[in-house]
């Protein structure tokens, strides 16, 4: 276990200096185009609920998707981290895009709901109203496995979602996230997609699932 937890800090370090060479034209370009893609998948389409976060600044942008799931009628749903440890982050239902703009950045350049808010909404974790989850990660392979950043808080969510609904998961990736192996176990759950600039791929055992030809 040693032996795999170096090999995902390395490839951490190695893909998040990749990912600050990328200019923000880079960054944009490719976004509006993996969003593109996201809005051709029948289960996006399908959905009432979604949850999905907010990006930082060298990360693909969701600013995007958000907009596109408010005018499309979605329940929208961002994370907001409470504390430390991975049970720490709540899933709370926001009303209009608007309502991100207001927030200050955190120190990771991520606007945040104020905890005062926070602390006033229910947590939908466990609630069955999410059938779609953006998962952000730092590296991700063409079978959807999923390098995140260590803390565990996605981990622990899928585990509360699908506790009640198993939700349909969705990766974005940058180019330079997409790698040919990420260190994972077999304890590993992968992404049911993870949607690239170049492609969408699709997890093996899901290729019968209703995706479209995006």
């Amino acid at each position: 276990m040693e032996g795999l937890a170096e090999a995902k800090r390395v490839m951490r370090t190695q893909i998040l200096q990749r990912m600050r060479t990328m200019t923000a034209e880079d960054i944009g370009r490719e976004s509006a185009q993996v969003a593109e893609k996201c809005f051709g998948i029948e289960q996006l389409k399908d959905a009432v609920g979604v949850s999905i976060y907010v990006s930082m600044e060298k990360e693909l942008g969701t600013s995007p998707i958000i907009s596109w799931l408010f005018r499309a009628k979605k329940r929208v749903f961002v994370p907001c981290i409470t504390g430390k440890t991975s049970p720490d982050m709540r899933m709370v239902e926001i009303f209009s895009p608007e309502e991100i703009s207001r927030w200050s950045c955190n120190r990771y350049g991520i606007r945040e709901m104020p905890r005062a808010e926070v602390d006033t909404k229910p947590d939908v974790a466990e609630s069955g109203l999410i059938d779609v989850v953006f998962c952000p990660g730092v590296a991700f392979d063409t079978s959807c496995n999923r390098l995140g950043h260590g803390k565990g808080y996605y981990d622990c969510f899928l585990s509360r979602a699908g506790s009640v609904k198993k939700p349909f998961t969705i990766g974005l990736s940058l180019s330079p996230q997409v790698v040919p192996l990420v260190p994972c176990t077999d304890f590993d759950v992968p992404l049911d997609v993870v949607v690239c600039f170049e492609k969408v791929h699709k997890r093996a055992s899901q290729s019968s699932l209703k995706t479209a030809d995006v």
